[in-house]
């Protein structure tokens, strides 16, 4: 699993498919889960459904349910949840969890040296 996540870091895109619960009803609906540097995008496979499309930013936050190994909940910058499912696959919710917080990580650790290098070049030259 490791080879597979080091595998999507360098290439800086993962494409996952999953499902997204629709509703409160339990009624779960095919979607896409693509990741690239900059953030996340959820096409759901149902008419009439929007595109979900996301920043990696530290407001982003990717839970795991009690209890429930295949599936994983993202909380995104405006508060809103989503609910998602690997089916059966416990594997593949490990994979597509651990390469989300990884990507999430690794922009949010870009975004702090940025920071840092413009705080220093502004003492510098300030």
């Amino acid at each position: 699993m490791q080879s597979e996540i080091d595998t999507y870091l360098s290439e800086g895109h993962a494409t996952f498919g999953i499902s997204m619960l629709a509703n409160s009803t339990e009624n779960w609906e095919p979607a896409t889960l693509k990741l690239i540097w900059s953030g996340f995008q959820v096409n759901i496979y149902k008419p009439g459904c929007a595109q979900i499309v996301e920043k990696f930013s530290e407001d982003l936050s990717i839970k795991i349910p009690c209890g429930i190994s295949t599936q994983f909940d993202i909380r995104i910058s405006d508060g809103y949840s989503y609910s998602f499912s690997t089916d059966t696959d416990v594997r593949k919710h490990d994979t597509i969890v651990l390469t989300m917080r990884k990507f999430q990580s690794k922009v949010l650790e870009s975004a702090r040296k940025k920071t840092i290098i413009g705080i220093h070049n502004q003492a510098i030259h300030g």
